[in-house]
């Protein structure tokens, strides 16, 4: 009876409602909407009957293949320059006596709390084939930010900011004397960060490159600005061009393709919850001497 008794008290605990409340929050706000959505276009056929055929009316089209390739391209691509430029600057400001290095954190930081297409506006004034700033200065068409190695840039120029912040709590956390002892014996550096750091960043870095890979797929201020003028699409651009068709198989292919994108976003989240839960930095030292 007492044991009864703790546990109902325990569930009536404020912790708890606060808990319960937040999960019903969160379950009406976020996964209603999307079960309702996925409802709408499985039985989207005569009389609520269950039909794939807006899965098939949106990628009859190319458009919507290319958009999906293209997607998965930049994804990748901004993930990958964002681990170059995030991983060596985080050893930089970890690991070496950097001058200013505090401040070095501080402003590389920046582009984790500025919106990217705040960026992508930026550049657009800089890069712009015709009336940009730099091309003005050059006298030429030198720089187009409207194409595909533009969006890749502005897009890891803010997003390598994830990896940077995860790299660095990283590095703070990790014992520096096991990359001490492998200087010691001999080893040089490149061969102590491949060897011993590498290898105790790698779970947090899988994590924080998946994050990076779904913000990019996620992503639509950027693409909408930079891409659609030069009439790259990406998955989110799609979507709204399926939107703004004004139909009822209009939505009905924006919905489709949405849930094609948020099963990306499904299962990304899992690998990122997986790669957490395997990580188990023993994490007690810092900069070495």
């Amino acid at each position: 009876m007492n044991r009864f008794q703790q546990k109902c008290r325990q569930l009536l605990s404020g912790q708890s409602i606060i808990l319960v409340l937040a999960a019903v929050l969160l379950f009406a706000l976020c996964v209603v909407p999307f079960i309702e959505l996925f409802l709408k276009i499985i039985f989207s056929g005569v009389d609520g009957e269950f039909s794939l055929e807006p899965y098939r009316h949106a990628f009859a089209r190319h458009s919507a293949l290319i958009a999906v390739g293209n997607t998965l391209v930049l994804s990748t691509l901004v993930t990958l320059l964002s681990l170059i430029l995030a991983v060596p600057l985080a050893w930089l400001l970890s690991r070496t006596d950097l001058l200013g290095a505090k401040r070095w954190r501080s402003w590389l930081s920046i582009p984790f709390a500025i919106p990217p297409f705040i960026g992508a506006i930026a550049w657009i004034f800089l890069a712009n084939p015709s009336t940009g700033l730099l091309n003005k200065i050059f006298g030429g068409s030198f720089f187009n930010i409207y194409s595909f190695s533009g969006l890749v840039f502005v897009e890891s120029s803010f997003l390598y900011a994830f990896v940077l912040m995860t790299a660095l709590s990283s590095f703070d956390r990790i014992d520096s004397s096991l990359e001490e002892a492998a200087r010691l014996s001999g080893a040089p550096p490149w061969r102590v960060f491949c060897d011993v750091s590498l290898p105790l960043l790698r779970p947090a870095l899988s994590g924080a490159a998946l994050l990076v890979f779904l913000a990019t797929a996620a992503s639509f201020g950027v693409p909408a600005l930079i891409g659609s003028p030069a009439r790259i699409y990406l998955m989110t651009t799609q979507i709204y061009m399926f939107q703004k068709m004004g139909s009822i198989s209009g939505l009905l292919r924006a919905g489709a393709l949405s849930t094609c994108l948020m099963a990306v976003a499904f299962v990304v989240l899992t690998l990122v919850q997986y790669l957490t839960r395997k990580q188990s930095l023993q994490t007690v030292g810092g900069k070495t001497a």
